[in-house]
């Protein structure tokens, strides 16, 4: 899975947190289409026969991407922990 889409090119060990450090990303630079690429990645995660993901996350991702083709918006609290899941892949 392909890290990408944010303000530029985001390194593969790139981590997105609510600090700032070497390869971080605050949350509210994540951009739509960053969001959109993070969401769709981890929902085709979520749909393979063997995720990496509990059943929690899988459960949690579901809302989420509900919840953002709806509306186009994430808590900060949500965004958060998007980018810890993300993170673990």
């Amino acid at each position: 899975m392909k890290k990408e889409m944010f303000a530029g090119p985001l390194k593969r060990n790139s981590k997105i947190t609510n600090g700032k450090g070497k390869d971080e990303m605050e949350l509210h630079e994540l951009s739509d289409s960053a969001i959109d690429y993070i969401v769709e990645g981890l929902c085709d995660e979520a749909a393979k026969d063997r995720p990496k993901l509990s059943k929690w996350e899988t459960d949690f991702l579901i809302s989420i991407e509900e919840q953002w083709r709806k509306k186009r918006w994430l808590s900060d609290k949500q965004k958060e922990i998007l980018g810890k899941i993300w993170d673990k892949q």
